[in-house]
């Protein structure tokens, strides 16, 4: 537990060089109906625990993301209630991308581009 995001600092591994981090899943389309596809035609329902190969499927959408601008205001959020039940997925946030390929955290806006990840813009 002590990779858990919430843990208290001081408790944390102590070999640790690098800015905190936060995994975080991507996917499409709104709150009310996240997709894994841009095109909207793989529905996730995030209420229910997630089968281990839906798990998968998530994880393969998952990136760490380092920059304090977001890590905050993205730990702050809680994961949704099904992945909560999920050993692979309990520590991951959820950041759901718009039409125009971007989301809202805090005064930043996430994007994910095809050839530099996730690049992070004030809003």
């Amino acid at each position: 537990e002590e990779d858990a995001p919430h843990f208290h600092k001081e408790h944390q591994a102590l070999t640790r060089l690098a800015e905190p981090s936060v995994q975080v899943v991507i996917l499409w389309g709104s709150p009310e109906r996240p997709t894994l596809d841009a095109a909207g035609r793989e529905a996730v329902d995030l209420r229910a625990k997630p089968t281990v190969a839906l798990a998968r499927r998530l994880l393969e959408r998952s990136v760490a993301i380092s920059s304090r601008r977001v890590t905050a205001t993205l730990l702050a959020r809680d994961p949704p209630p099904g992945w909560r039940a999920s050993p692979l997925l309990r520590h991951h946030r959820l950041l759901i991308l718009d039409a125009a390929g971007g989301a809202d955290v805090g005064k930043y806006r996430l994007k994910l581009d095809d050839e530099l990840g996730v690049v992070i813009v004030e809003a």
